[in-house]
């Protein structure tokens, strides 16, 4: 017995030594908060008839976009409060996005639907009041264009609006120039024409509105247009700055400051022209490092006319703030031919833009290649055609125009120049005879056949 309690005794004294060493194994950490950028993405087959893929984190076709379209993005930041407990300390939201390729191409010029919510979005989910299916059940490209190519700003269930949060201002918080390398900051507009990046920001405060104090997950879904050739090139996107338009909120008010509006507004190419792979939406914010997602890069348009349908009221050619839209119109355009356009773009003066000739022989003319823009004069649009040397240099492609305008004034409509170069350009026959009989003896001198056709020879015989 007394065995066993020394035995007892020892193995109490070492449970007790090992006991006082043990030390109690933390709780696991909580995730750290965690920010992503997700594209929205729709690849069609080879043809560009047909969806085979569609959703979020897909990769970008050019085939899924055309010029014009709205493509959708998101940032979703997960574990919120482990970082910012109640939201406290939470950053504002500053994304940028490519506003000029590096090949000088208009990129994104507008920003829509900038919106916040606590629930993640699916792959049904690509653009609000829009059920764009997913890889189990895809949609028709048709019904994929209707929601690239929507009008109007529209909120997802749950979400709210960044332009229904306290102290929202677009002119403020959208479309707005970096501020040189300094992250988490904005520039001042307008910036320049050819600024790199632009960006737009979603203020702390605005967020904390609008989601709960305890939320863990917040999503920020907005969309970027891929602008327009036509629109650009042809120098039209002052339209967008229309107090009371739907684009005007959306970046358009920047285009109605000087360097887009006025007699030479900005023109250049858009989102088809930028190379491939290179368009991306960022974080532009203190700390977070290099968080980006790919934007796609469209298609050279091939030529499109688009445009919207709605009720005129005041019959002055402009949608007003408070004219609706009409849907389901089919508009049919025959026979019409480029004059008759720029007619209606061009005031008297005017140019459009510069377009290249899709000859095949262009080719082989080098430095010479053709380029060409339409001038509205006052009474007729006329072509004029200029070298690549005179398209590239804006001083010379300026001088041609302002002198074109000039002699078509002094004409009456038509160039003095070329009025007075037909009435000197007069071949007589006696010309026309002298200059074929010295190609003959040219001919004769390196002693080549110089034979008559057998038509010129019977002009010269007589008849019995």
């Amino acid at each position: 017995m007394g065995k066993l309690k020394k035995v007892l005794l020892t193995i109490g004294t070492v449970i007790a030594m090992v006991a006082g060493t043990l030390v109690p194994v933390p709780a696991a950490a909580a995730p750290s908060t965690s920010f992503q950028l997700i594209a929205f993405g729709v690849k069609v087959d080879s043809t560009a008839t047909t969806v085979t893929d569609i959703g979020w984190g897909r990769g970008n076709s050019q085939k899924g976009w055309t010029e014009g379209n709205w493509w959708p993005g998101k940032l979703v930041i997960t574990n919120v409060q482990t970082n910012y407990p109640g939201l406290s300390g939470l950053p504002d939201i500053y994304v940028s996005f490519d506003f000029t390729a590096n090949t000088g191409a208009r990129f994104v010029d507008l920003v829509r639907d900038i919106q916040v919510g606590t629930t993640d979005l699916t792959d049904n989910q690509g653009w609000p009041g829009y059920d764009t299916g997913n890889s189990s059940n895809l949609p028709t490209l048709a019904q994929v264009r209707a929601a690239q190519n929507s009008v109007g700003e529209a909120a997802f269930p749950g979400y709210t609006m960044g332009e229904s949060t306290p102290g929202w201002s677009a002119t403020a918080q959208v479309n707005l120039p970096l501020n040189g390398n300094t992250p988490s900051s904005l520039g001042t507009a307008p910036g320049t024409t050819t600024d790199g990046k632009h960006q737009f920001v979603f203020y702390a405060d605005q967020i904390k509105s609008a989601v709960s104090s305890s939320a863990d997950t917040i999503i920020i879904y907005f969309e970027m247009h891929l602008s327009r050739t036509f629109i650009w090139s042809n120098g039209l996107e002052s339209g967008y700055s229309t107090p009371g338009s739907d684009t005007y909120p959306e970046g358009g008010w920047l285009y109605g400051l000087d360097g887009y509006t006025g007699a030479t507004p900005d023109r250049r190419n858009g989102s088809g022209f930028a190379p491939g792979s290179s368009g991306h939406a960022a974080l532009n914010m203190t700390g977070l490092g290099n968080i980006t997602c790919q934007i796609p890069v469209p298609p050279q348009p091939t030529g499109t006319i688009s445009g919207y349908k709605w009720q005129d009221d005041n019959s002055n050619g402009v949608k007003d703030g408070s004219e609706v839209f009409l849907a389901n119109w089919g508009i049919h355009i025959f026979g019409v031919l480029d004059r008759e356009v720029f007619e209606l773009l061009l005031s008297p003066g005017e140019r459009s833009g510069l377009f290249i000739s899709r000859s095949r022989i262009q080719k082989r003319y080098g430095r010479q290649t053709v380029h060409f823009f339409y001038l509205r004069g006052d009474e007729e649009v006329a072509r004029v055609e200029v070298p690549a040397w005179v398209a590239e240099d804006e001083a010379r492609l300026g001088l041609v125009h302002s002198v074109v305008v000039d002699q078509c004034r002094r004409g009456q409509g038509y160039p003095v120049a070329l009025s007075e170069a037909h009435e000197k350009a007069v071949v007589t026959g006696a010309d026309r005879d002298v200059f074929w009989r010295m190609v003959e003896d040219a001919m004769v001198d390196e002693k080549l056949p110089a034979t008559e056709s057998a038509k010129s020879l019977s002009k010269l015989r007589r008849w019995v």
